[in-house]
Parts: structure tokens; C-alpha cells; sequence
């Protein structure tokens, strides 16, 4: 098992500008994430947009590529340094949970859009409230704890 420690983070030229310290503590904190969810092995590579480069209600997304073990995750400018924990284990967590999503494309035409729509939402309530537990358990809530997330939803079925 090899570790892919190097990180690569990039800010956007339409991002409000961030600091050293911003990217270093980025840096840091996604290492710890991945050291505590066992993803050691993925590639992370981060995007630093404008918030508006991400879906409204939301302050990062990732997309992840289960073949070839590599991420990537976009962070709005706006995302304060004291909400990267909560954050990255958020987003790191749709990586480790998100295999399911990934192998539900094998079904192809036998899942409804509505189908898949319940498995996302589904998926992102369980990462939610991992990463909620986790960031408690750990001290590290100062998202969270301020109200500042997205209220989760009721499972619609």
C-alpha cells in the first residue's frame, strides 16, 4: 500500500484571493482526514472556486474516480479556515461512502432518475451526520455547531 501524501491545491483566478496560512491549513487538515477515514492511497487534488461555482445551499462538492483511486474536491472561497474539518471529513466521507452511488450506474436503464435521487439524498444525510459525529467526537465542530450547514432532510420515499 503506497501513500500519496502530496496534495494539490489550486485557487481559481475568479476566487477571492487566500492566503499561505489558508492553503496550509487546508493542506493540513485534508491530510488528517485521510489518515482518519483510511484513504492514505487516494489522490486529493482541491479547487479553490467562487461560491457561486458550486450548487447553491452548499459550500464544497467532490467528485471521485473509484478506478484510479483520485479526487477532486472544490471549495468555495468563502470557507473559513476554522470549517475545514467539517468540511473535508464531509467530503472525504462521499468519497469512502460514495462507492454505492458508484456501483449503482451498473444497473443502467433498471433505476429511475426518482430511484437514483432517493440514493443521493440518501447518501448525503448518512455523510452528514457521520461527519457531524465524527468532528464532535473529535472537538473539531465549528460549522456545525454554529448552525452554518444545510439542514439535513427527512428521507422521502
Amino acid at each position: 500500500m503506497t501513500s500519496k501524501t502530496k496534495i494539490k491545491i489550486e485557487v481559481s483566478l475568479d476566487a477571492a484571493p487566500v492566503g499561505r496560512e489558508y492553503i496550509s491549513a487546508l493542506s493540513k487538515t485534508i491530510r488528517k482526514w485521510k489518515k482518519i477515514l483510511r484513504l492514505q492511497d487516494w489522490e486529493i487534488s482541491v479547487q479553490i472556486v467562487p461560491p457561486e461555482a458550486i450548487e447553491e445551499g452548499y459550500i464544497a462538492d467532490v467528485s471521485a474516480n473509484y478506478v484510479y483511486l483520485q479526487a477532486l474536491i472544490r471549495i468555495s472561497s468563502d470557507a473559513k479556515v476554522e470549517w475545514f474539518d467539517s468540511i473535508i471529513s464531509h467530503e472525504l466521507l462521499h468519497i469512502r461512502i460514495g462507492v454505492i452511488r458508484d456501483k449503482i450506474r451498473y444497473l443502467g436503464d433498471r433505476i429511475t432518475q426518482q430511484e437514483y435521487k432517493i440514493i443521493v439524498e440518501a447518501e448525503e444525510n448518512v455523510v452528514e451526520i457521520l461527519s457531524r459525529i465524527l468532528c464532535e467526537l473529535l472537538k473539531v465542530d465549528n460549522y456545525h455547531a454554529k448552525g452554518r450547514s444545510r439542514r439535513w432532510q427527512e428521507w422521502k420515499i
